[in-house]
């Protein structure tokens, strides 16, 4: 009997009690006055004594079980309020309560744990494809699986819709990888829904008590952008690292300095020379952004750039660089310095669709023949959005510029990608680069990548060039361009403009 049927059936019971108190009272009047059998009162008062107890007791034995159900439903409610409706797994406000009380438990005598996020990818594309019935009835073999293959978990919640969470005790940044390759295995069999064989990949991000933070907000946020961060990352697993954290307080900081920078003209175009291997001088160079914060001194790109791109001022960095360069670029033809420059572009750069006539516009204020410039894009970028960056560089080319792939050979499917990017050029990584003496895997991977490029008439340039053994290897293999420190670092204009006339790698007299 539910709680609406008993609040029927008690407020009945009130309601005829009342009635047989009142006709009682009555009854009792009538034969005080009227009547002339007392018998008659002290027998109708016993029977309507009896009728009343009987009714009282009645209205108890309702009151009670109503009490019992309003108990009953209040332990539901608590239960639904703490727990995920469609994997009956603790929500994100009970594993948050859960984690407090945890954490205050062991602040006197820290005991290292670990909190790791498990997102499933793609999880919007299977409730399109398949419906949400199948999507919900899904999360709940995930979370059965997960509680009944999980030894070591202390607490395993739902966080968010495709995202779980397990609170594991005793692991640090030094031995998390074993449970995380234990997560893995755990999904690595197809999961039987209805009908349907469903193969899921997952995602895995983790934050460490107390390294990572010592309250449970800190410690859920991190295992939250750890998890973001593992998307990017070839393990698909990542840990909390501050330099990644966009909500960090310096980084906070630095965000709005940034901004104030680019209004203060704190830029400087820093300039590395791309030398002829075969020819021994520099044929172009590298135009590099600084920033010299008036605090911190000189940062370099990797401490500013991905800040850039979080807060959209990239682009204004971009189309800044670019001018210079461009500019720069005609003064020294002007001079009867015959360089070519080359200029980084990100993938946000790729996203602004008034680029191209940007870099036109350039070009004709500056009179600078395109091909003296060559545009720079990353081969992760082109890895990460690949029609993107297919349909942004061919509108490029067609202003008559070159483009060079950046870091060749740290990205994915490379080779895939060859025939349809309109690139001229093809920078090896360093990371190979200062690796051919000492690997002669290494060595051969390199050797094949510049006969591959210049085979479909690409310049080969090769990144991080630090010593004459690695540069007599590297034109022994036909390499095209050298850049590195063996020639120069990253120079202001003022210095560079001396070492084009002192350096052996400098421009030839005439």
């Amino acid at each position: 009997m539910n709680l609406r049927s008993q609040t029927k059936i008690s407020i009945t019971y009130v309601f005829l009690l009342t009635i047989v108190q009142i006709g009682s009272l009555c009854a009792i009047y009538w034969l005080m006055t009227e009547s002339e059998h007392p018998i008659s009162i002290f027998s109708f008062s016993l029977i309507a004594l009896c009728a009343t107890l009987l009714l009282i007791i009645g209205s108890l034995a309702i009151f009670n079980q109503m009490l019992k159900t309003l108990q009953t439903n209040e332990q539901s409610l608590i239960f639904q309020s703490k727990h995920d409706l469609i994997t009956n797994l603790p929500n994100r406000i009970y594993f948050f309560e859960y984690l407090t009380k945890r954490l205050s438990s062991v602040q006197k005598d820290p005991k290292p744990m670990a909190l790791m996020t498990i997102g499933i990818d793609r999880f919007p594309q299977i409730n399109q494809a398949l419906g949400y019935q199948v999507g919900d009835r899904l999360l709940n073999h995930v979370a059965e699986r997960l509680k009944n293959s999980i030894t070591q978990g202390e607490f395993i919640g739902r966080l968010a819709s495709n995202v779980f969470i397990i609170l594991l005790p005793d692991i640090t940044p030094d031995n998390y990888r074993k449970e995380a390759e234990a997560i893995f295995d755990i999904f690595s069999t197809p999961f039987s829904v209805y009908t349907v064989q469903i193969d899921l990949d997952i995602l895995i991000g983790l934050s460490f008590f107390p390294q990572d933070g010592l309250e449970a907000t800190q410690l859920i946020q991190r295992a939250d952008l750890a998890l973001y961060a593992a998307r990017y990352s070839t393990e698909r697993c990542e840990i909390y690292k501050q330099s990644k954290d966009p909500h960090h307080q310096n980084k906070l900081s630095l965000m709005s300095e940034l901004r104030e920078g680019i209004t203060q003209n704190e830029f400087y175009v820093f300039y590395q020379p791309k030398v002829h291997l075969t020819k021994g001088h520099v044929e172009q160079v590298e135009a590099l952004i600084r920033w010299e914060h008036p605090v911190k001194g000189f940062l370099s790109p990797d401490q500013f750039i991905p800040l850039a791109e979080e807060t959209g001022h990239i682009k204004k960095l971009t189309l800044w660089l670019l001018e210079q360069s461009i500019m720069q670029c005609s003064k020294w033809h002007k001079e009867n310095i015959p360089l070519g420059i080359s200029i980084n572009l990100s993938v946000k750069d790729l996203l602004n669709k008034e680029l191209p006539s940007f870099v036109a516009s350039l070009l004709k204020e500056y009179a600078v023949t395109p091909s003296w410039i060559t545009l720079e894009i990353t081969e992760s970028a082109f890895m990460r959005e690949p029609d993107l960056a297919i349909a942004a560089t061919l509108k490029l080319k067609q202003l008559g510029v070159n483009l060079s792939i950046d870091d060749f050979g740290t990205g994915y499917s490379s080779l895939s990608y060859l025939k349809k990017l309109p690139v001229n050029e093809l920078k090896i990584d360093k990371s190979f680069t200062q690796d051919i003496i000492l690997s002669e895997r290494v060595a051969q991977i390199v050797k094949s990548t510049i006969r591959l490029g210049q085979g479909i008439d690409m310049t080969i340039v090769a990144e991080g060039l630090h010593d004459e053994n690695t540069l007599k290897m590297l034109k022994h293999f036909g390499c095209d361009l050298g850049q590195g420190y063996l020639f120069s670092q990253p120079l202001p204009l003022k210095e560079f403009t001396e070492w084009l006339k002192t350096s052996m790698w400098g421009i030839p007299h005439r």
